[in-house]
């Protein structure tokens, strides 16, 4: 029979991912970095499958639609400074419904991209995204001090996916790092995980 999953008490893991543990907890300014990666890499892929692929299957017109509004919303634009004739009284263009639903479904997608990404990553690559592995970092659970769970890994993925596209949901989460001594995030505390600078990183076998 295999062994049941070693637990932790909060005083030993406040020692283990402290600054001079065998497995010290990432900084905010390279998770940011990892983050950054992380969107643009996802944001780059995502948007050409949506546009591509997805967006002419449920919304074939969405493309068109989107460039006459930019158009009339630059001239509208223009008009605001007196660059063109066009009135300052006139509205400024909208959307019409059908880009609005357009828009709502390429954003879900969007979203989906970011949550599959997230999860897959921190479920099946030992706590590696594409953004972690640059930087040296990896998500563990604070349960095992391995790979997260896969419920886990599903919870912070959708939290840390509407993180990286709404800024306040970002801010929330980034909050909790003024209350806790492990430099966990919103998203690390709901999900029971914590990220690790690789780079400092000690044999686990230090704290069995």
């Amino acid at each position: 029979m295999s062994k049941p999953p070693a637990k932790y008490s909060q005083s030993v893991l406040d020692s283990v991912l402290s600054e001079s543990g065998a497995m010290p907890a990432a900084r905010l300014g390279i998770r940011l970095q990892a983050s950054i990666l992380d969107w643009v890499f996802v944001t780059l892929f995502a948007s050409i499958v949506i546009w591509k692929f997805a967006m002419p299957q449920a919304f074939p017109n969405a493309y068109v639609e989107l460039n006459s509004w930019s158009e009339d919303f630059t001239e509208w634009s223009f008009g605001l400074f007196g660059q063109n004739d066009l009135s300052k009284d006139t509205p400024m263009p909208q959307w019409s419904e059908t880009l609005k639903d357009a828009m709502a479904y390429g954003q879900l997608m969007m979203f989906l991209s970011f949550w599959l990404y997230f999860a897959i990553g921190e479920a099946f690559f030992s706590g590696y995204t594409f953004g972690k592995s640059i930087c040296r970092l990896r998500t563990i659970s604070i349960i095992t001090m391995e790979k997260p769970f896969l419920a886990s890994a599903i919870i912070r993925a959708a939290i840390k996916a509407l993180a990286m596209l709404y800024p306040l949901v970002l801010f929330a989460t980034m909050i909790f790092l003024r209350f806790n001594k492990r430099r966990q995030m919103g998203h690390d505390l709901l999900s029971h995980t914590a990220v690790v600078d690789e780079r400092y990183l000690s044999s686990v076998d230090q704290i069995r």
